[in-house]
């Protein structure tokens, strides 16, 4: 939000520097992000009348004009289009200066231009940076006087950034309100003195029939002049980031941002019957908006309507049907008070934010309601060069608004803070904030807070106010201590953060994805789980997330949509998160560890050899992290999960117990996510991997003695499993036999597959022979092949 220092200054008397204000809000918790201005980007500029205007001999887009500054007379050549006998604008005089745009600083001379000479430079509020209009001169107020400096123009502003509690905030009196109880400064209210006409009757009448409307009332100004506004008034609201529109809207604007309360104006001859109604829509209606694009206003928002049309969308922008134009001549101006909620859902709903949604949104006083009325129609009257008729008030309430009574315990306070302030300074702090002490006694105050302030709803928020008008400064400092906790890290987090360590080492990317997925992508997610496992959410904000993932699978695929579809095709990743499913009418969370494939195998190397990765990548990349990671062996097993391609997949077990599953995801379900590359994932359960986890890692030398390799090739069917002959080895269990592994697969012309595999042999502790070895050897071989052939 951006306010000026004297609209501040309407309200407070306050001799500070900006800076100095700058930093009292920002101590009190008003973030106070930059100040324009600070001191006027101009000198040397005065206030001159244009006296008579003549063509330039020599260029037919300039003109030479004669000014007078009260004293004396200056020729300028200008090459505005408004430049006109008559006017009061600024003059930069010889050695005045201007700052460009980018605070370079420019000196103006008298010079000649075209042959005829200029004394000096007639300005334009864009030059003079007090607002964009750039194509014309100033034209200011007719009966300023002349010779003035017109550096009183350039006001400071401020740029406030607020959280969304601070509603009160977004006006110049809310911040003095703030400085008042920081400085132990009074606040003054704009003197009223409004003339209201007794002979106009207002005879517009009010129904109520939406109750998040509260209150709602209205005035009525006859006999008015619609024109340009005034340039103090224009300076103020293009300052503030307003548009200046006319006389009667920049009122309102202007009497928004000094007091907070949003007015909105309707021309009163565009109103259809006697009656305005405040309600709400059944059905989605079209409706065509002052900045004259076609909405179409969704249900349920509270409405303004007239006898045959909607007028307003309530708190957010009025109708282009009852617009206040140039040949508007009676006007009907309301105030009220919307609950935010639904200013908010509308407002979120159009993708319309108004600077009169963002106050309603975040909570109005509803006793500004009737006061803001009328000051502005004071100020219309005051501005007008006609004398307007104004209307007594029509003030309609559902009810009183009540202010909120909080107990405030002084023990409390000091526990809270940490510091022994007294009864005294609590009491003259809520004084100095204008709230009402209604009962004391030795323990506690009993406070009534101000309507306006709509962020205080419980103690601790008066502890909070006492904390920022004493000074946060002002808080006894306590050196800080470490007390270590007696509770030890728990095991599962202990190996969730190796695990990662290990993932990383195997130069996999983190990702992370929401645990709500569509029914769309629940299809995908029914790997081994059947349709009545989903668990849906019951009150879901969006059908996209409506349904707890059974499984990482579709989040990570559309992870892989996302980055194929902007051509990045080399994904290895990995995510760690919890999925969700019914087991036996029981609700089941597990934590699992997914990871996915697809694209190159080294995305970077440029060597022709470089493949696309396949399932024995991924196979190989868990195989060497669970083996760091697990105390007992594992096997993988072929496995028919309808999401993998057929033969291309596997279960992992351990004591025939499975916690995972990898393979190739099926083209079928790839179709679905439009993905035309291969994808390689896997999913394992890490509850099951903790309880098989290696608590202690140790080490041992290598050993000093030699090793003999032997090969041994066998064929099998097509179908049939290279485990087998791991099981056969391993229930051997040689004494000698170190290691053995696959080195090779050669497919035979009858469809067999004929697989060698290498044998290590080794003895830690001795030179073992060639006969040993080849003995060893034999006797294995014959039992792979006689436990085959049963």
């Amino acid at each position: 939000m951006k306010i000026t220092l004297s609209i501040i200054k309407d309200f407070i008397n306050i001799s500070k520097s900006c800076k100095d204000i700058s930093h009292l809000l920002t101590l009190a918790g008003i973030e106070v992000d930059k100040i324009e201005n600070e001191t006027p980007p101009f000198s040397g500029v005065v206030s001159v009348k244009v006296v008579d205007v003549q063509k330039h001999p020599k260029a037919d887009k300039l003109v030479i004009a004669q000014v007078f500054d009260g004293k004396e007379n200056h020729q300028v050549v200008c090459g505005a289009s408004n430049c006109r006998s008559g006017i009061i604008t600024a003059f930069a005089k010889d050695k005045a200066t201007l700052k460009d745009e980018n605070d370079n600083i420019i000196e103006i001379k008298k010079t000649k231009i075209r042959d005829i000479e200029t004394s000096g430079m007639l300005c334009s509020a864009k030059e003079l940076r007090l607002f964009e209009e750039s194509d014309k001169i100033i034209e200011l107020d007719c009966d300023l006087n002349l010779g003035i400096d017109l550096s009183y123009l350039s006001t400071p502003i401020f740029e406030i950034s607020l959280t969304p509690n601070l509603g009160h905030l977004l006006n110049g009196l809310g911040l003095a309100r703030e400085l008042a109880a920081i400085t132990k400064n009074k606040i003054n209210m704009p003197s009223l003195d409004l003339n209201e006409n007794p002979d106009l009757k207002n005879k517009i009448d009010i129904s109520l029939e939406d109750k998040r409307c509260s209150r709602y009332c209205t005035r009525i100004i006859e006999n008015i002049l619609i024109e340009d506004s005034p340039f103090w008034l224009k300076n103020e609201l293009e300052a503030c980031g307003f548009r200046s529109i006319n006389n009667v809207v920049d009122v309102l604007n202007y009497v928004m941002l000094k007091f907070g309360q949003p007015l909105h104006a309707y021309d009163l001859d565009k109103i259809e019957g006697n009656r305005i109604s405040i309600c709400s829509n059944p059905d989605e209606i079209k409706f065509v908006s002052l900045d004259k694009n076609e909405r179409l206003i969704p249900k349920n928002a509270i409405i303004i309507k007239d006898e045959k049309k909607i007028i307003t969308i309530a708190g957010i922008i009025g109708s282009k049907s009852t617009e206040v134009d140039k040949n508007t001549k009676r006007i009907i101006i309301e105030s009220a008070f919307f609950d935010p909620i639904p200013i908010r859902k509308t407002s979120k709903s159009l993708g319309l934010k108004t600077e009169s949604s963002m106050r309603f949104e975040k909570s109005i006083d509803p006793n500004m309601v009737q006061i803001a009325i009328d000051y502005a129609a004071q100020l219309i009257a005051k501005l007008s060069k006609k004398q307007v008729s104004i209307s007594k008030k029509n003030d309609v309430k559902k009810s009183s608004f009540d202010r909120k009574k909080i107990t405030l315990r002084f023990n409390r306070v000091k526990k809270i803070l940490g510091t022994n302030i007294s009864e005294s300074e609590i009491e003259e702090i809520f004084n100095r904030l204008e709230f009402n002490i209604l009962q004391k006694n030795d323990e506690a105050i009993l406070i009534e807070i101000p309507t306006y302030r709509n962020d205080i709803n419980e103690e601790i928020d008066l502890i909070e106010e006492v904390a920022r008008i004493y000074g946060y400064n002002n808080l006894t400092k306590v050196n800080p201590y470490f007390r270590n906790s007696s509770v030890t890290h728990s095991k599962a987090f202990l190996f969730e953060k190796r695990l990662h360590s290990y993932l990383r080492n195997s130069s996999l990317q983190e990702i992370k994805t929401c645990d709500l997925i569509s029914p769309k992508l629940s299809e995908t997610a029914l790997i081994n789980f059947d349709r009545n496992s989903l668990i849906s959410v019951k009150h879901y904000k969006s059908i996209d997330q409506s349904i707890l993932r059974p499984t990482l699978l579709p989040s990570l695929l559309e992870v892989v949509q996302f980055n194929h579809a902007r051509k990045n095709f080399d994904i290895q990743a990995y995510e760690i998160s919890k999925i969700h499913f019914k087991e036996n009418d029981k609700y089941i969370e597990r934590s699992v560890l997914s990871t996915i494939l697809s694209g190159k195998r080294n995305p970077h190397l440029w060597d022709k050899s470089n493949f696309d990765v396949n399932f024995y990548d991924l196979k190989g990349m868990l195989e060497n992290i669970l083996s760091a990671a697990l105390n007992k062996s594992y096997k993988f097993k072929n496995s028919s999960f309808k999401d993998f391609y057929p033969f291309k997949q596997a279960a992992l077990l351990i004591e025939d117990q499975e916690f995972g599953v990898i393979g190739e995801v099926h083209p079928n379900v790839l179709n679905q996510f439009d993905i035309k590359k291969r994808v390689f994932f896997s999913e394992i359960n890490i509850n099951f991997l903790i309880d098989h986890s290696k608590d202690l890692i140790s080490f041992s030398n290598f050993s000093d003695q030699p090793c003999s390799q032997r090969d041994f090739t066998i064929s099998l069917n097509e179908r049939e499993e290279a485990q087998k002959i791991f099981d056969i080895v391993e229930k051997f269990k040689s004494t000698i036999l170190e290691n053995i592994f696959l080195l090779d697969i050669f497919k035979s012309p009858e469809n067999k597959n004929n697989l060698t595999f290498r044998f290590i042999y080794r003895d830690k502790n001795r030179t073992i022979s060639n006969e040993e070895i080849e003995t060893e050897h034999t006797q294995i071989t014959k039992e792979i092949i006689k436990q085959l052939e049963k």
